[in-house]
């Protein structure tokens, strides 16, 4: 199903101190790590911006998002 939904390629995080970064996602399957520009923070809003073309669907789908607290 990877092929088949529009994957994104790139993500706006916006954090709650207001601090904003894009990133740009490669069009793989498997984890992608993302070092956040902020540092405590309340809320992450995520906004997808941009997608790799799906074969199959409109729908664009995300799989996972993980968030650790630093250490």
């Amino acid at each position: 199903r990877f092929d088949g939904n529009p994957r994104v390629a790139t993500l706006r995080i916006e954090y709650s101190t207001g601090e904003t970064q894009t990133v740009q996602l490669y069009d793989s399957m498997g984890y992608q790590i993302v070092t956040p520009t902020a540092g405590a923070v309340e809320w992450v809003a995520f906004e997808i911006r941009s997608t790799y073309p799906g074969d199959s669907w409109d729908d664009t789908s995300i799989s996972e998002i993980r968030l650790y607290e630093a250490q």
